[in-house]
């Protein structure tokens, strides 16, 4: 019920659901007070918090999204983000957002495909933003930019969409 306290809602669920909500809770409450952290600019509070909140709940996937989003945008440290999000998509494959924040590391770290990929599994979640095409054409058009041979980028990157297409459609 609305409104109803984590203490009340562990002792109505059954004994392994009780103790899971037990430790998930405080996890949640570290989670929310990072994000704070972040909108204060407090970067190192936030990445301790972030990394307490996993240390209390290792299967939190917010834990592990949220401290990948700070490593990504606010200390450009790609390889750590990658492994958060990497864990969060683990522990909670449908969060279409995690797909999307880890399809920007990927771009950055030179992987065209995982992001394209990535961005992909994103509209597949739903496209909540209703974005993820845009954002495939300008991975694409950025990767053409940088290729040598734009021409034959993209044919391959037809060729790519094409057989994409066609593994969604069976």
């Amino acid at each position: 019920p609305v409104g109803e306290s984590a203490a009340r809602r562990a002792r109505r669920a059954g004994p392994s659901q009780r103790e899971e909500r037990i430790k998930e809770e405080p996890a949640r409450r570290l989670v929310d007070l990072g994000d704070t952290l972040v909108e204060d600019e407090d970067y190192d509070q936030a990445e301790a918090t972030y990394r307490k909140a996993i240390e209390l709940d290792p299967k939190s996937a917010s834990a592990h999204a949220s401290l990948g989003r700070l490593l990504n945008h606010f200390r450009e440290d790609y390889d750590q983000a990658d492994v958060m999000y990497r864990m969060a998509i683990e522990l909670d494959p449908e969060d279409a957002y995690v797909h999307w924040n880890f399809s920007e590391v990927l771009e950055k770290r030179g992987d065209i495909d995982g992001a394209i990929r990535e961005t992909r599994e994103y509209v597949r979640k739903g496209d909540p933003d209703e974005d993820g095409d845009e954002r495939i054409t300008e991975i694409v058009a950025a990767a053409r930019d940088e290729a040598g041979d734009p021409e034959s980028f993209q044919i391959m990157v037809d060729v790519q969409y094409t057989w994409d297409d066609a593994e969604r459609a069976l």
